[in-house]
């Protein structure tokens, strides 16, 4: 089989499982979705959960790649104005890959009880490489005293959270974002984390 229709199977099944859901999802609508047999599914992927894992991969380091571009962007310098640079680019990452988003948010709020484990796991390990980067940018921001000490770890799951939630509203609500909104949005997130 060739690397185009095995890019074939993993998109048809990243499709199906973001709007139908792993349950309902049959290998054999991902077949057909991607133009091929059934059995022949089969052949590459030894179950559905098998394919399932290798799309979760396949998420994971999209969203890891992409986060890990956004932060390079930045350059080193870690500053309010760059702080809401990488949040705009991170809400219009998620936006153009909106499929990727969508299944993650689902992985997360439904996941797979026999490979939840695994999952978590895969995540962590693809986000490492952006906690030293995050890590960096936090104790630049607090040694500048732009922003309290609240812990990496605080400060990180507050960032991602606020962009999270600005896409999930975006994507479920048709939530129109322009320019003034998101300057809006992100004054009332720094006005919660800036130093007094």
């Amino acid at each position: 089989m060739t690397d185009k229709t095995i890019d074939k199977i993993r998109d048809a099944a990243l499709e199906l499982f973001t709007k139908k859901g792993y349950c309902i999802t049959s290998m054999k609508d991902i077949a057909k979705a991607a133009g091929i047999t059934a059995p022949a599914i089969y052949v590459y992927y030894k179950s559905k959960e098998d394919l399932y894992l290798k799309v979760v991969d396949y998420c994971i380091d999209i969203y890891s790649q992409h986060l890990t571009e956004n932060i390079n962007q930045l350059q080193g310098i870690y500053d309010e104005r760059q702080l809401f640079k990488f949040f705009k680019l991170r809400i219009q990452q998620l936006k153009e890959n909106e499929m990727i988003h969508k299944f993650l948010m689902g992985m997360a709020l439904f996941p797979l009880e026999t490979c939840k484990e695994e999952i978590i796991g895969k995540y962590r390990n693809g986000s490492y490489v952006n906690i030293i980067k995050f890590n960096r940018m936090y104790m630049d921001l607090v040694d500048k005293e732009l922003i309290k000490p609240i812990g990496v770890e605080m400060f990180v799951r507050s960032l991602h959270r606020f962009i999270n939630g600005i896409v999930f509203d975006t994507i479920a609500f048709q939530y129109q974002l322009n320019e003034e909104v998101l300057e809006t949005l992100w004054k009332q997130y720094w006005e919660g984390i800036k130093a007094n």
